[in-house]
């Protein structure tokens, strides 16, 4: 059995990919992930997501360094994705 690689686009978002396109496609009272407490449906996983990026885009230069400093306590790396040019040099200096 051989398996097939899939091109992805130079711009890949994967929130858009895996949460958004099944709230669009009409799935979002489906389940998305079961855990110990429950289960997240795809609407309420997008409803999160949604939240989460739109507080970091709020964060702002000062945030950033306050999410740095806490991802390095916990031990946790920062993944970021810049979709505004201007605002590299922010990222590349305040997140892993």
């Amino acid at each position: 059995m051989t398996a097939s690689v899939t091109q992805l686009p130079e711009r890949f978002n994967a929130a858009t990919y895996f949460v958004d396109r099944h709230v669009a496609e009409g799935r979002g009272g489906r389940v998305a992930f079961h855990h110990e407490g429950g289960s997240l449906t795809y609407g309420t996983l997008h409803e999160l997501v949604n939240r989460a990026g739109n507080a970091f885009r709020g964060l702002g230069i000062e945030g950033l360094r306050m999410l740095r400093e806490a991802s390095r306590a916990v031990g946790i790396p920062t993944v970021s994705e810049v979709t505004d040019p201007r605002h590299v040099e922010a990222c590349a200096s305040n997140v892993d």
